[in-house]
């Protein structure tokens, strides 16, 4: 009866969360007059929506460059995986696994610049990107994005057991074709800046 009431109310989020997203696929499929005058959540003529919103958005890139901005997103997105993925993933094994002179000192003015909030670090990002000349540039936004993750990381490495980082070791030596180190992906994250 309890495990009932929980897949019911599961589905009553899940509906919830994904009728947005429908709705606005719905809108999208309407004309303009449609859209303003609202008479009913289905579109009358679909084809005419289609017509009038996709094909004047795919259809004029150089008024909106929706593939660029897409690759713009792909790009920054996934750099700024791969740098939290290899700076940060490193950073946290030495921090967790090595016992380095000061490492403690270190991990803790890690977490003390995490309790700044960002937007006091506005203004001094804005002027070191500025003198970099990256203003207008990827880098912009992909460098300081990478920051901050390695105490996450760091937090699960030293929970992770001895007999895990010799099998790790072990696949390592064994398997020429993966490129790890230890586990480039910790359990609970998933690469992402959220």
């Amino acid at each position: 009866m309890k495990r009932a009431a929980i897949e019911t109310l599961v589905i009553v989020a899940a509906i919830l969360f994904v009728a947005p997203v429908a709705l606005i696929y719905i809108e999208s499929l309407k004309p303009d007059a449609e859209i303003v005058k609202f008479e009913s959540v289905l579109p009358k003529d679909p084809a005419r929506g289609v017509r009038e919103n996709f094909q004047y958005v795919l259809g004029t890139p150089e008024e909106i460059p929706i593939f660029r901005w897409l690759g713009n997103s792909v790009l920054i997105s996934s750099s700024i995986t791969l740098l939290v993925l290899t700076v940060d993933s490193l950073a946290a094994y030495a921090l967790a696994r090595l016992r380095l002179p000061g490492g403690r000192l270190v991990f803790a003015a890690v977490i003390a610049t995490m309790m700044v909030p960002g937007q006091i670090l506005l203004v001094p990002v804005y002027l070191i990107l500025n003198r970099l000349h990256w203003i207008d540039s990827p880098l912009a936004l992909i460098v300081p994005a990478g920051e901050y993750h390695a105490s996450r990381i760091y937090t699960l490495q030293t929970g992770m057991s001895k007999r895990t980082i010799r099998h790790g070791r072990l696949l390592e030596q064994h398997a020429d074709w993966v490129w790890t180190v230890i586990d480039p992906v910790p359990p609970g994250t998933d690469g992402s800046s959220a």
